[in-house]
């Protein structure tokens, strides 16, 4: 889904219609903006990374929908808050503001390696087995 001009319409109901819609919205901004970032961190290049790069945007992308969905939904006053965090003009500068901000805790944490996106896709995998029981 394509939002609507961010700066014109202050109401973001009339933009994202559910939470999906702005997970789904986040998901394809983080993506599109941290995808080859994080494929640079990893120095291997398989299956396994794949998924577990793309487990860590669309996770991204959840923590992001939990944290602020409510909170943006007004976006001219979420803007002019404290709870901007990242001064941010528009959602879109929020949204990968917040996405740098989760490269630089994967750097920091020492996990810039393919095992750390392996390890994501083992947990990936995990879960949708259990899941399945």
């Amino acid at each position: 889904m394509q939002p609507r001009s961010l700066t014109k319409t202050l109401l973001m109901e009339t933009i994202f219609e559910t939470q999906t819609d702005l997970m789904d919205w986040v998901a394809n901004l983080l993506t599109e903006n941290f995808i080859d970032l994080l494929y640079k961190l990893g120095n291997e290049k398989n299956y396994y990374t794949h998924v577990g790069i793309i487990a860590e945007l669309l996770e991204w992308s959840v923590d992001f929908t939990d944290q602020y969905y409510y909170k943006v939904i007004d976006w001219e006053i979420f803007k002019r808050s404290n709870e901007n965090i990242y001064n941010a003009d528009s959602l879109q500068d929020f949204v990968i503001a917040f996405g740098h901000e989760r490269v630089k805790k994967i750097y920091s944490g020492n996990e810039c390696n393919t095992s750390y996106f392996i390890c994501k896709y083992i947990d990936l995998h995990l879960k949708n087995n259990d899941a399945q029981y």
